[in-house]
């Protein structure tokens, strides 16, 4: 199956296409927004992760979804597309790893209180959390 070697939220973001693997991205790192009053508007943020397969799961398509929930736990939004990993030319004991950039833009936040992010695959929640705490 897979697995998350790493998940961040950036302000913008997007995954190499030139051959490396590896993002772009700028404002990397933040976990908490802060609000002078709500609702709230967070106008970019990006969650971007880098994640393993089996070697197995090359050339197999995989549905990967990002959610974000709000404070109470209800999906405010989200964004999915699908991945094929294929083998790694210089190690065939190994498929590649994909580096994923989803970019949201004019989020609501409607009052305060503790929002997450969630990324699946194939519909198994791969995060712990990756919270944005607004306050």
């Amino acid at each position: 199956m897979a697995e998350v070697e790493y998940a961040f939220l950036a302000n913008e973001a997007h995954a190499s296409t030139r051959g490396f693997a590896m993002h772009d991205a700028l404002g990397v790192g933040f976990s908490d927004s802060e609000a002078d009053r709500f609702p709230a508007t967070l106008k970019t943020v990006a969650f971007v992760s880098k994640i393993l397969f089996a070697v197995e799961e090359a050339g197999k398509s995989h549905h990967v979804r990002v959610e974000i929930w709000d404070a109470d736990a209800r999906v405010m939004e989200y964004d999915e597309r699908d991945f094929v990993p294929q083998l790694v030319a210089y190690d065939a004991t190994r498929a590649s790893a994909f580096n994923v950039a989803f970019n949201f833009a004019d989020l609501q936040f409607p009052r305060q209180g503790r929002y997450a992010f969630h990324l699946f695959v194939e519909g198994q929640d791969l995060s712990s959390t990756f919270p944005n705490q607004a306050t």
